[in-house]
């Protein structure tokens, strides 16, 4: 009699913990919202349209999804923020959304990371479009204190003020690119594409002015 309870404790634990699946809007009306919800392992799946908020991991290790895509799912920022916000030790993943109009977090007396900001924390982003974004530093994206995987994203039309139009990598950082794209991102200092200090990781990546 007691395994037979202790089993059943244990079965109803492990369903207990099972991820849960969020959908915007029709569990939440805003993809902050659904963060708020979300607890590690968590998927959230984002319906078509344009969505006017910032979204931050607030340190979640979730997976923030589009159900059609770059093409028809953008997500702009609040204003004078970034986009995305990566930065309190997530492993999470961001798949399948345009990214557009940040201006970035402020960062060591600067405003970095206009479309997606990464400090302290090692995500996946894949499929993505990086486009239309600024900031002092790392137009597209800002990397500190990471080690993200970033693949199958194009980088395009970002700019910033200094180092880095697309990307701007800082610190100890490791980063890897793999299958990405960069056009048109400039700077009025180096690294119109990418500025890194420290060691990058490329797998197979294409550049183009």
């Amino acid at each position: 009699m007691k395994t037979t309870l202790i089993a059943s404790i244990l079965t109803l634990g492990a369903q207990g913990a099972l991820a849960a699946t969020i959908n915007v809007p029709g569990d939440h009306p805003t993809i902050p919202d659904a963060v708020q919800a979300a607890v590690d392992g968590d998927l959230i799946l984002v319906a078509p349209g344009t969505w006017n908020h910032t979204v931050n991991f607030r340190g979640r290790d979730i997976t923030i999804r589009s159900t059609g895509g770059p093409e028809v799912t953008v997500i702009t920022p609040d204003p004078g923020r970034s986009c995305i916000v990566i930065a309190d030790g997530e492993d999470a993943v961001l798949d399948g959304f345009t990214i557009t109009g940040g201006t970035g977090m402020p960062y060591l007396g600067s405003l970095v990371g206009g479309g997606v900001y990464i400090e302290s924390a090692n995500p996946h982003i894949l499929n993505c479009i990086i486009t239309g974004n600024s900031a002092d530093f790392g137009g597209g994206m800002h990397i500190a204190l990471g080690n993200p995987l970033v693949e199958q994203c194009v980088f395009s039309d970002n700019s910033s003020m200094s180092n880095g139009g697309g990307v701007r990598i800082h610190d100890e950082c490791f980063p890897t690119f793999r299958d990405c794209t960069f056009n048109g991102n400039h700077t009025g200092d180096f690294g119109g594409a990418i500025w890194h200090l420290g060691r990058l990781l490329m797998r197979p990546f294409f550049l183009f002015s």
